[in-house]
């Protein structure tokens, strides 16, 4: 696969984001530590996981341990919900004629994966990048045009206005 944007949806991915060892230049460290970030598919079995990943490791000095950070969770009854943000009773009509809305799974997080550990049924939107934008989110050249902010803006405010308008 040539799209590296697409690993994360297709199989669970493990990126180290922080290394930590040492105090000064000229020392053995004692200890180190990695931290993963590990972006897993919704049906991981992630105990299991980290037990295979320690496995990989094959060393018995290192632990591999899971962060205390929530773990997201899926509700019972999300996929009967998904449908009702698909339909054209809750896509907002953005002023462009001939556009349609279809919801993308991407490899982001959002503050929804909190959300749903409380039983909350929570979606996220982005805004729309280019595929150089999209090269470049959490690095230190992360950016996005005006332009492409400004349309995001227009969209959640029609889609927020609609919603909110809907009789129950």
């Amino acid at each position: 696969m040539k799209k590296p944007q697409y690993y994360s949806m297709l199989r669970t991915s493990v990126v180290p984001t922080m290394l930590q060892a040492g105090i000064k230049e000229n020392v053995i460290p004692p200890t180190a530590e990695a931290t993963l970030d590990i972006r897993a598919l919704p049906d991981e079995d992630l105990p299991k996981f980290r037990e295979m990943l320690a496995g990989v490791v094959n060393d018995s000095q290192v632990k591999v341990a899971a962060s205390t950070r929530p773990t997201p969770c899926r509700l019972p009854g999300e996929q009967a919900a998904l449908p009702d943000v698909r339909s054209s009773r809750t896509r907002p009509k953005t002023g462009r004629p001939g556009c349609d809305h279809a919801p993308v799974m991407t490899t982001g997080a959002t503050d929804s994966s909190f959300l749903r550990t409380k039983g909350v049924q929570a979606y996220g939107i982005g805004v729309p990048k280019t595929e150089e934008e999209s090269r470049t989110v959490h690095g230190n050249d992360e950016h996005i045009e005006i332009k492409q902010l400004g349309l995001f803006v227009r969209y959640v405010l029609a889609a927020v206005t609609e919603v909110a308008a809907q009789k129950p």
